[in-house]
């Protein structure tokens, strides 16, 4: 699992917190981390719902992130600015989060 620490640590989680939500142990976490042993493709699908990524994306064999879940709670307006992202370039999706991020700074 080339990606598990990398989305985990952007994620702000510790290898406990993960283990917790997906009801393993922190050692069996650290395990897939460490590429000593390999999840499920049940606990796989997890991880990657967890993170929103495409389960390819998890394992390394795609750099494309893949399409984040939409759940029902995603409104119409939220779903049309994802599908609007998605279609960006990299600098462009990069001018978004700066300014989503300037704009969330001035609340």
């Amino acid at each position: 699992m080339l990606r598990i620490r990398e989305l985990r640590e952007e994620a702000g989680k510790t290898q406990n917190e993960m283990a917790n939500i997906l009801c393993i142990s922190r050692q069996v976490f650290a395990n897939y981390e460490n590429n000593v042993n390999q999840p499920s493709i049940e606990t796989l699908c997890e991880i990657a719902k967890f993170f929103h990524c495409s389960v390819d994306y998890l394992i390394g064999y795609s750099d494309d992130f893949g399409t984040i879940p939409q759940n029902n709670t995603t409104n119409k307006d939220e779903r049309e600015l994802l599908a609007i992202y998605q279609k960006l370039n990299a600098n462009e999706k990069q001018h978004v989060l700066e300014f989503s991020r300037y704009l969330a700074q001035r609340k």
